[in-house]
């Protein structure tokens, strides 16, 4: 098996099958290195990644509320204020 796969239960539908990472601050190949970079991966199934009607993909709810978690996981990790975050990530996801 691929390490871009793996065998584990879905956090969103608790069924055991093979995941498949989702890169919380995906759609260019710099932010998907950042994502890499901080762990803002989440590992789901292929129906609640992508095909299901409330997948990560369709549902833009569901996404933002992945990358307010994990950018204020990230800032605490590594210390940073908002400006840092923003000089690094370049936008913020957390509500003013």
């Amino acid at each position: 098996m691929s390490k871009s796969f793996k065998k584990a239960i879905c956090p969103f539908c608790q069924k055991l099958t093979i995941l498949s990472p989702h890169h919380v601050f995906g759609g260019t190949k710099k932010m998907r290195k950042f994502s890499e970079k901080y762990n803002a991966i989440e590992w789901v199934c292929w129906e609640c990644h992508v095909t299901n009607k409330n997948s990560i993909h369709r549902n833009a709810k569901l996404r933002n509320i992945l990358k307010i978690k994990h950018q204020k996981r990230i800032m605490e990790e590594q210390g940073w204020n908002i400006d840092m975050w923003i000089k690094e990530a370049h936008e913020s996801f957390l509500m003013e």
